[in-house]
């Protein structure tokens, strides 16, 4: 009996002796271990790099050109707007492209006196509505005995025939725009609640049927 206790004290030494967790060296420090796993480094986000950077500069140069270049184009639609208000009387300012209050004045006169919607704003239908109109006055200018051959006397004689058929006489249709032509032009812009200009303008040729 005495020799059964005895190898079982034993048995439980050995165990205590030989299972417990062996101490470290270095009393104080702890075993580590650390498992290091791929990094996709193409997931990684990066700074913006030169070649982006260059990008971006290259894209706001582009748009600072293209806004450059809208003005410059504003500017000369603006400047051949008041030259064609110079010419035909609207305008006595200075022809610099820019869209002043003289510039913008002008412009609703010019609209008021044509029949047009009173807006003074620009734009190319404004400026091709003034060449029109130049072209119109440039024809009604004319003195003296033309050739029936010169299309601007045959617009003129047009309209004076156009004036006969109204019951405005402006005497002979020769294409020669005179000052019976003006009075007959006067009276059929009064009777019509026309501006009295006296002038071929597109309302009267849109009054005429033209």
């Amino acid at each position: 009996m005495s020799l059964l206790i005895l190898g079982a004290c034993g048995a439980v030494v050995y165990n205590v002796l030989m299972l417990q967790t062996p101490k470290h060296k270095n009393p104080g420090s702890t075993a580590v271990r650390v498992q290091v796993k791929d990094i996709d480094v193409a997931s990684v986000p990066r700074e913006e790099n030169a070649s982006s950077i260059g990008q971006l500069l290259s894209r706001t140069q582009s748009s600072g050109r293209r806004a450059s270049a809208k003005s410059a184009q504003n500017a000369a639609l603006t400047a051949s707007i008041q030259k064609q208000l110079v010419y035909l009387g609207f305008y006595n300012g200075a022809v610099d492209g820019y869209n002043g209050p003289q510039t913008f004045a002008a412009i609703k006169q010019y609209q008021q006196q044509n029949s047009l919607k009173v807006t003074g704003d620009i734009s190319a239908k404004l400026l091709d509505h003034l060449k029109f109109t130049r072209k119109i006055s440039d024809a009604g200018n004319i003195t003296g005995s033309v050739k029936a051959s010169d299309s601007a006397a045959l617009e003129v004689r047009s309209i004076q025939e156009s004036l006969i058929r109204f019951g405005y006489a402006p005497g002979n249709p020769d294409g020669v725009f005179g000052s019976a032509t003006r009075k007959a032009i006067k009276r059929f812009e009064a009777d019509r609640s026309m501006p009295i200009t006296g002038r071929i303008t597109k309302g009267l040729l849109q009054e005429l049927g033209g």
